[in-house]
Formats: structure tokens, sequence, C-alpha cells
């Protein structure tokens, strides 16, 4: 009975924030990067 109130501890209190945390950090990742390119797409444009 212990056993399993600590696997849902850990499953509910680390692994699902974590995923969670993974997911959001890695789509802001994703995002500024697009965003970067973006940018210096448009720079490279305003210079030619």
């Amino acid at each position: 009975h212990n056993e399993s109130f600590v696997i849902y501890m850990f499953v509910v209190h680390f692994t699902i924030p974590m995923t969670i945390i993974f997911f959001c950090y890695g789509r802001l990742v994703f995002t500024v990067k697009e965003a970067a390119a973006q940018q210096q797409e448009s720079a490279t444009t305003q210079k030619a």
C-alpha cells in the first residue's frame, strides 16, 4: 500500500510537472529560434 502511494506521489508531483515544464520550455525555445530567424531574415532583406 505504501509503495503505490510513493509511486503515485512521484508520478503526480514530479513526472507530470516535469513533462509540462519540458513541453512549455521546448515550445518557448522553438518560438524564440523562429522569431530570431525571422528577425535575421528581415534584417538581411532591409540591407539589400
